[in-house]
């Protein structure tokens, strides 16, 4: 019962109207970042890196109904504070993704609750939408208590927590360092992190590494393949919102291939026809039917 109830809540809580962005299956932190879309992506390595496009960036709470799926699993008999504190405790790069993410969530929850009784308070009573919105207010509500856990000291290691799972090759982790850690943005082992997330089919992370004027990578090639794989995946049958996004930014970028030989042309395609079946597997793995 508990399952159909949940799995109501996704259906049907976007009749709502609440707008959010969620990156590849899952919601996204509650940072704020900055863009320039007027940068040249062949400028010079003094210029500001492109971050993410600002539709990505207006937060609307709460974060989604997918969120509602999402945060019944998250719940353990283990509070918020000693996942934590075990995560950082063992250095595991799992363990600090998680916990990490744990913060991010902690950090919006006080809105989303918000944004949900809002809502709730304009659903017909005894509707499908009104049982749904209950049911998630109600997870709100007991994740809220759990973040209450926390202490200012905890809270204050998510940077850390997340440089941890980036650094042992978590998915996913170095390409949200990259955008939230902007003053680490110059060391190679980022980039690394960036390029291999970007290889995985990650937008945000193929967003970062195919502008040149972030200098992740110097090969021309591995360039214009993530730009070709990103545009592709944006015009998928899987592309999101945030796929179109990032997408509308790099079709615009002037991507001279006048110096390319052909065997380059035939590398680009390959790997950018990889990155999109990684893409693709990524995308049903973390659907919620899934």
């Amino acid at each position: 019962m508990k399952k159909t109830i949940l799995l109501t809540i996704f259906v049907i809580v976007g009749g709502v109207g609440i707008v959010t962005y969620v990156r590849d299956g899952s919601t996204s932190s509650p940072t704020s970042h900055s863009i320039r879309p007027a940068e040249d992506p062949g400028s010079t390595a003094s210029s500001a890196p492109v971050s993410s496009p600002p539709v990505l960036t207006q937060m609307a709470e709460p974060a989604s109904a997918t969120a509602a799926v999402a945060l019944s699993k998250s719940f353990t008999r283990e509070s918020a504070a000693a996942k934590v504190e075990a995560a950082r405790s063992s250095r595991d790069p799992l363990s600090s993704y998680q916990a990490a993410k744990q913060i991010d969530a902690c950090a919006s929850v006080d809105s989303n609750l918000e944004a949900w009784m809002s809502a709730l308070t304009r659903a017909v009573n005894n509707s499908e939408q009104h049982r749904a919105l209950t049911t998630l207010v109600q997870l709100t509500q007991a994740q809220q208590r759990d973040c209450q856990t926390l202490s200012s000291e905890q809270l204050s290691q998510r940077d850390k927590l997340l440089e941890t799972a980036a650094q042992g090759g978590v998915e996913g982790a170095a390409s949200e360092y990259w955008e939230t850690v902007p003053s680490r943005r110059g060391e190679k082992w980022l980039h690394d992190g960036v390029q291999q997330d970007a290889k995985q089919g990650d937008t945000a992370a193929l967003f970062a590494a195919a502008n040149r004027a972030t200098q992740i990578t110097a090969d021309p090639v591995a360039a214009a393949a993530y730009r070709v794989a990103l545009i592709s995946i944006a015009e998928s049958s899987f592309g999101s919102s945030s796929d179109k996004a990032y997408a509308s930014i790099a079709a615009g970028w002037p991507v001279p291939q006048t110096n390319l030989t052909e065997d380059e042309r035939k590398q680009i395609q390959t790997l950018a026809a990889e990155i999109e079946l990684n893409a693709e597997k990524r995308r049903a793995k973390s659907s919620p039917k899934n």
